[in-house]
């Protein structure tokens, strides 16, 4: 009974430290500082952006238009948010890419990325010491990308975008309103009751060696009131309201260039 006990005592223990771990969305290598504060100018990629809709019969569809709309949007939001922490910033779009024949490699470069940035973010948030004691290489590099544009580091965006039509909305509305009244209580996931799920993630990669630096990601939900299909604003200025707030969010813990260690 008092070995029993004991290891009830110590499980119990570890349980409460456990709990008490800070957590973190933020993923970093251990000396990032030191690289950061050694570049001059980052490379802005042009950022992967998925937008699907969903109409009230649950039927799927990509909206490219909206796509392009926000890769600008990205581009204009981002970039003065970095200059304001210190960090030259300059963008290859997609016709210099071409132009310059990098196409293929800058193709399989992202999809090294997304590879392995993927094993960082099988779950949102890690422990603090393992979230901050990252050792990741990509297989893949872009040094001709950091060679034209005189830049030491690169950066990714990803953007995922699920919205749901006005009839979709109304018809989750009238499923959780009969679950509610059915059970007692609203049983459905709030990703299901949102008119949007947002999912944004942004990476810094060393394209001579692949090194990943430094990352963080965030999905956010938003209700009917605040969604592309509000009609209140346009959705470019939905946009840009938005993400100008989820890119400040997502850079908080990015140090300010001129405090970097």
């Amino acid at each position: 009974m008092k070995n029993i006990s004991k290891l009830f005592s110590l499980l119990l223990v570890m349980t409460m430290l456990s709990a008490c771990a800070k957590t973190t969305s933020v993923r970093y290598h251990k000396d990032f500082q030191n690289q950061l504060s050694q570049s001059k100018q980052l490379a802005l990629l042009p950022a992967t952006v998925n937008v699907v809709t969903v109409d009230s019969f649950g039927k799927t569809s990509r909206n490219y238009n909206y796509e392009s709309q926000v890769e600008d949007v990205i581009i204009d939001v981002l970039k003065p948010i970095l200059i304001d922490k210190g960090y030259k910033t300059v963008f290859l779009n997609r016709k210099e890419i071409h132009d310059n024949k990098l196409s293929g490699s800058v193709l399989a470069f992202r999809e090294d990325y997304n590879t392995k940035i993927q094993t960082l973010y099988t779950v949102p948030l890690w422990v603090e010491a393992k979230a901050y004691n990252v050792d990741l290489f990509l297989d893949r590099k872009a040094d001709a990308v950091s060679k034209l544009t005189e830049s030491e580091l690169i950066i990714f965006v990803e953007y995922a975008l699920r919205a749901k039509t006005s009839g979709a909305c109304t018809s989750q509305f009238t499923k959780s309103m009969l679950s509610a009244a059915l059970l007692g209580a609203a049983a459905s996931n709030p990703e299901d009751d949102a008119a949007e799920v947002l999912s944004l993630r942004l990476a810094i990669i060393d394209p001579n060696n692949g090194r990943f630096l430094w990352s963080n990601s965030t999905k956010t939900l938003y209700s009917v009131f605040s969604s592309m299909f509000s009609g209140k604003k346009s959705n470019q200025t939905i946009e840009s309201d938005r993400l100008k707030g989820l890119f400040k969010e997502l850079l908080e813990d990015l140090p300010q260039r001129d405090k970097l260690k």
